[in-house]
């Protein structure tokens, strides 16, 4: 054992104190700080508290006796070293140990601690030196083998022992000392001892010890994943318990159960159960039971209620072609697609303002195709998936069914197939039918001109000016998206212009023939030189003389210098010309035209100079934002500029015309871009989807994009509750005073004139809180009989659905039950004795719980089959005993009437009248009362009848009769003679042993009852006084003496030789006898212990027909425990040759006390030689007790 030390003063000191620690051995440290000893504390608090196991599981054993202790529940991380505490009524000892076990001789307090844990739970040993103790092994559990000894020191005898509970007979224990209970249960606690008689003396009485029988493990707590899960997911199920430290090894095996139905393939030892995927019906209240596998501990946990919601199913709609793409004659397929459902899913179809036709076929993917798609197919489309009793709705797709473009009229303005070098033209190209955006293209020869889109007319058009160069072929081609269409080609043949100016420069000009120069070149571009380089004298720069810009004369006078060939400037004949204008002040139109357009729309700006010489170069702007810059290369043209509206293009805009003489600026106009409210959003007033009737709700309608004013519009149901306006944009509002009618889906509507949209729909239950609910049972009395099904039924007669109802027993929760709809709910109890008391019930919709009246339950327990004792002074019963029957059914309400039968006969009736009594009767035996006996127990469900026990009583032997083989009481030696014994009266087996002056000749045994004999061959030393005893357990009786004289052998003798012989044996006998008489004058101590008898056998001459006495060694042994050792024994013989059979003189020899007799023999005439001799082999000698 390791090291002990005793804790000193100051730690007992500290013990008593309530809330300070015994100091810990396993720190050495102190701790000084405040910081540190928090954390000391929350390590003590959260570490595992170890449990004591005992081995014998006794708390009570006699002193000299060791216990070994094992401590459980260490931390893995824990050292393998122990520490151990014992307290006495002294000090506080501890010593460690190398592992989890201590053996212990000493009565004390023991606990158990490693380094990382709590101290365990004491444990409290007594090694008592009383003369009676009550031994109870600790802890018991439930479902354990409970077993109660009731000891006595080795050495002592203890009769008539007796247990007690609450100080009343529970058991009679006779000679046994133990008492079992197989299945340990919690009505087995309770105050135990026992009494017992010292012989010869006085009742003495043990030690008291209290039974707790601990639970096993508690009720099982149900868990779910999810109690609210959706359609189609997982849910996992658990129930959680918890074994002790020192039953950790047991096996559990888990069930589940839905409205009492089994789940799954059975119990099994996981507790989880899975269910891959859940759907409405697997809405229900689920309990899980947890029990051994034995089934002697079963416990079932509360139930659970589980509400399976819709799943949230997603629809969404996929067009071929896109939306957008869609154009008449093609064919449409739009695909519904849900997600989410389980089960089969049925599809419909619908478009705004008529509904269309049905899917082609019932899938997660339905198809509609319209084929060949018309214009009159333009509209707002929805799928509806039917989901069980469920109905969802897509978003809408909206399809403009397009128009493809016919082919298109390219058209020449001024028209005509001839045009004169520098005259502007227009080309325009309209397609008489398609759908807007058409993009136009100009072409000429196949080379791409000019690219233009048209949003709001079908046409387009564009100027420029003619050169030798555009004449050929024009055309142009339209494209919506539904496939190009080329006009058909226009011919244009350009002229050379008239001779000018530009002709007169040319040819005068000192550089000689070169091309010619248009008349706009005469004026000087700014930023240019003012006289020609010598570097290109071919080409002629105009120069204005004059400074500055020119006066707006009709015909100013220019002066014209150019270069000659040495480079130097002179006067140009004949320049004088027309002065250039500047541009006049632009006018800006839009188009289409008006101050209201609508977002997405395409606006186009023109502007344009009434007067101006060009080039002329626009610039357009929005809030002095410039937006785009354009030139008009000849005469007449006009700028122009596309924009796609958005919201933010609201304000003023104008342009600027600039020809090199000062930008002009327009006069502004004002454009408002109107943007098409958005789908409006819905909130009501409450949180939550739900509402209480009478109160006020508040519907607010919101478009967060749209021009105002806009006009609200509240729906219920399709049907109008009011509208109301929003002149500055925002949202508006719309009170509704509730009723239980207003329960159903609400929509509202933005309108600014500009298309009305709709909100979702929102539903709306407008619930009314429940009112108490009425609890019936479905027993039309207050009682009702264990192991029954009893339906509770618990009705609120006024409350919205779902209405949650609650089952209480002495409030404790056993399970709750949902109405979806009006009405009840029920809750079915399978009865046990524990379910009698108050119930109660509780309906809850959300709004305020209320609970019923109290209903009281009794519950009546149908007598169980009763158990019968015999209850005997002894472990057999004997005639004259006084026996007592006890019968006790271990379940069923009282009062209880015990009936007692002995072969069908009733014996008595008795009658328990309260809980846990127990019927007995008492019976004076007779040797009629043998048989069988059984009882009954009834508390008005019907009898129940014990199994029957057998009752056997035995009667002692009555004093024997030994009668003898021969009329005489006198006999003939040599001849055999018979003994007879038997006792008239007395149960078999009876044991018969036959004596010879007190010295046991043989015995036999008699199973059947009757006599049993005894053959002896009779010599004259037979002669003397027999009796015989008859036992059979229950005291043996010894017959009356009977006196036997067996006169000598007569005849002659054997002559002189034989007479020496005769005389020399008879010297040697007598030897032997003075030596067998010295053996037995030994002392007694000498007497006791074991003889030495020699082994070595004796050999002797021995005439003929001379009885010789022979004395055989042998062992020791114990006295005979059965028949079968008192059996007669075979001789052993050596060294006889030619051996002739002998007769023995007496059989079934059975020796008593320390004298250890010899067979005597006859030997015929001639055989006796020396070297032979008969010896006893299998003889024992008795020994009598060690002292």
């Amino acid at each position: 054992m390791a090291h002990v030390q005793a804790l000193g003063s100051d730690v007992l000191r500290s013990a008593s104190h309530k809330n300070r620690n015994i100091t810990n051995p396993l720190k050495t440290s102190h701790c000084g700080d405040a910081s540190r000893k928090a954390v000391l504390y929350r390590f003590r608090t959260s570490a595992p508290k170890p449990e004591i196991s005992l081995d014998p599981p006794w708390t009570v054993v006699f002193q000299g006796e060791m216990v070994h202790l094992t401590c459980h529940g260490l931390p893995a991380d824990a050292s393998r070293e122990t520490t151990w505490f014992r307290r006495d009524s002294w000090a506080e000892t501890w010593s460690r140990t190398p592992g989890n076990t201590y053996e212990v001789r000493d009565s004390g307090d023991y606990q158990c601690q490693a380094p990382g844990s709590r101290r365990s739970d004491p444990v409290t040993l007594v090694f008592s030196t009383a003369k009676l103790i009550l031994q109870a092994p600790t802890p018991v559990f439930e479902g354990d083998s409970l077993v109660l000894r009731c000891r006595a020191p080795v050495g002592s005898a203890m009769s008539n022992t007796t247990l007690y509970k609450h100080d009343g007979v529970l058991r009679t224990l006779g000679t046994g000392s133990s008492f079992r209970v197989s299945g340990a249960s919690l009505r087995d606690n309770g105050e135990y001892h026992c009494t017992g008689r010292e012989p010869r003396c006085c009742s003495v009485s043990s030690n008291r010890v209290q039974v707790q029988v601990q639970e096993l493990f508690p009720r099982p707590v149900l868990r779910t994943s999810n109690p609210r899960p959706t359609e189609g997911h997982p849910m996992t199920l658990t129930c959680q318990t918890q074994l002790p430290v020192q039953r950790a090894d047991t096996r559990l095996h888990f069930c589940f159960f839905r409205d009492d139905r089994p789940l799954g393939t059975g119990c099994h030892p996981t507790p989880e159960l899975q269910i891959a995927s859940v759907g409405r019906e697997d809405t229900g209240s689920y309990r899980c039971q947890a029990h051994t596998v034995t089934d002697t501990v079963k416990k079932t946990s509360y139930s659970v209620h589980v509400h399976v919601q819709r799943a949230a199913v997603r629809l969404q709609i996929r067009t071929r072609p896109a939306p957008e793409a869609v154009f008449q004659g093609q064919e449409l397929t739009l695909v519904c697609s849900v997600d989410g459902a389980r089960g089969p899913v049925g599809v419909s179809w619908h478009r705004r303002p008529l509904p269309g036709g049905t899917a082609t076929r019932f899938s997660q993917e339905a198809e509609l195709r319209i084929r060949p798609v018309q214009s009159t197919d333009t509209g707002q489309y929805q799928c509806e998936a039917r989901v069980g009793h469920s109905t969802y709705r897509s978003e809408p797709v909206t399809i403009n069914v397009r128009v493809p473009v016919s082919r298109p009229v390219l058209t020449l303005s001024p028209p005509g197939t001839r045009a004169e070098e520098g005259q502007v033209m227009a080309l325009r190209c309209e397609a008489q039918r398609g759908s807007l955006p058409i993009l136009y293209r100009f072409f000429h020869e196949d080379e791409s001109l000019r690219e233009m889109k048209a949003t709001s007319w079908r046409a387009s058009s564009f100027r420029f000016t003619v050169t030798a160069a555009h004449s050929g072929t024009f055309s142009c081609v339209a494209d919506n998206g539904g496939g190009a269409q080329r006009s058909q080609p226009v011919t244009l043949s350009v002229q050379g212009k008239p001779r000018g100016l530009s002709a007169l420069a040319s040819a005068t000009s000192p550089c000689g023939k070169g091309s010619p120069t248009p008349a706009s070149s005469l004026v000087r571009p700014r930023g240019q030189p003012d006289t020609l380089p010598a570097s290109c004298p071919h080409a002629i720069r105009p120069w204005l003389s004059a400074q500055g810009p020119p006066t707006p004369v009709p015909s100013p006078s220019l002066s014209v210098s150019v270069l000659n060939r040495a480079g130097n400037r002179v006067p140009y004949e004949g320049s004088r010309h027309r002065v250039p204008l500047p541009a006049s002040r632009p006018v800006l139109t839009l188009s289409p035209p008006g101050a209201r357009a609508v977002e997405g729309q395409v606006m186009a700006l023109h502007c344009e100079a009434p007067r101006g010489s060009p080039p002329i170069r626009y610039r357009f702007y929005h809030e002095d934002g410039t937006l785009q810059s354009t030139a008009a290369p000849s005469r007449g043209g006009v700028g122009s500029f596309r924009l796609s509206l958005t919201a933010e293009h609201s304000g003023n805009y104008y342009c600027t015309a600039d020809n090199g003489f000062g930008p002009q600026r327009s006069e502004a106009v004002t454009l408002a871009v109107l943007v098409p409210v958005s789908r409006p959003v819905l909130t009501l007033g409450t949180p939550e989807a739900q509402a209480v009737a009478g109160t006020v709700l508040e519907l607010r309608c919101e478009a967060h994009r749209g021009s105002p004013p806009i006009l609200y519009r509240f729906y219920h149901e399709d049907v109008t509750l009011g509208s109301s306006s929003a002149p500055s944009g925002g949202g508006a509002s719309f009170n509704l005073s509730l009723t239980a009618e207003h329960s159903g889906n609400y929509t509202c509507e933005a309108d600014n004139e500009l298309g009305a949209q709709r909100s979702e729909a929102v539903p709306l239950r407008v619930t009314v809180p429940v009112s108490h609910p009425v609890l019936t049972l479905g027993t039309p009395e207050a009682r009702a009989v264990a192991g029954t099904v009893l339906e509770l039924r618990c009705e609120a007669h006024r409350g919205s659905p779902p209405i949650l109802y609650r089952f209480y027993h002495e409030d404790v929760t056993l399970g709750s039950s949902s109405a979806p709809s009006r009405g009840g709910a029920s809750f079915n109890l399978s009865l046990t004795a524990e379910h009698s008391g108050n119930y109660t019930c509780e309906a809850d919709n959300g709004l305020g719980a209320q609970r019923s009246e109290v209903v009281m339950l009794h519950i009546t327990v149908p007598a169980s089959r009763p158990v019968l004792t015999l209850g005997a002074p002894r472990t057999r019963a004997v005639l004259g005993d006084m026996l007592e029957l006890r019968c006790e059914a271990p379940r069923g309400s009282p009062p209880i009437r015990y009936r007692f039968y002995h072969e069908d006969g009733t014996l008595q009736s008795t009658a328990a009248p309260s809980g846990g009594g127990v019927g007995s009767f008492r019976l004076s035996l007779t040797a009629e009362h043998s048989g069988n006996y059984y009882c009954t127990a009834d508390n008005g469900f019907g009898p129940q009848r014990s199994e029957a026990v057998t009752l056997a009583v035995l009667v002692p032997v009555s004093h024997p009769v030994l009668t003898l083989g021969t009329p005489e009481a006198q006999a003939v030696a040599g001849t055999v003679l018979q003994l007879h014994c038997e006792a008239h009266r007395g149960s078999p087996p009876i044991l018969y042993r036959f004596y010879h002056e007190d010295v046991t000749l043989g015995s036999s045994s008699a199973p059947s009852g009757g006599g049993a004999s005894f053959n002896l061959s009779l010599t004259a030393e037979h002669s003397g006084n027999y009796s015989c005893e008859a036992d059979n357990g229950l005291g043996a009786q010894r017959s009356e003496a009977v006196t036997l004289s067996v006169p000598g052998p007569t005849g002659r003798t054997g002559g002189p030789l034989a007479t020496g012989v005769t005389g020399v044996l008879l010297s040697l006998a007598g030897l032997a006898a003075v030596g067998l008489v010295f053996y037995r004058w030994l002392p007694g101590r000498a007497l006791n212990s074991s003889p030495i008898i020699p082994q070595a056998p004796l050999s002797l001459w021995v005439p003929h027909d001379t009885p010789v006495l022979f004395l055989a060694g042998g062992q020791p042994a114990s006295e005979p425990s059965s028949p079968a050792d008192m059996a007669p024994q075979e001789p052993t013989y050596h060294n006889v040759p030619a051996w002739v059979e002998m007769q023995p003189v007496y059989s079934n020899v059975n020796p008593r006390g320390d004298v250890v007799y010899s067979e005597v023999c006859s030997v015929r005439a001639g055989l006796g030689r020396p070297g032979w001799a008969g010896r006893w082999g299998a003889g024992k000698a008795l020994r009598g007790p060690r002292h």
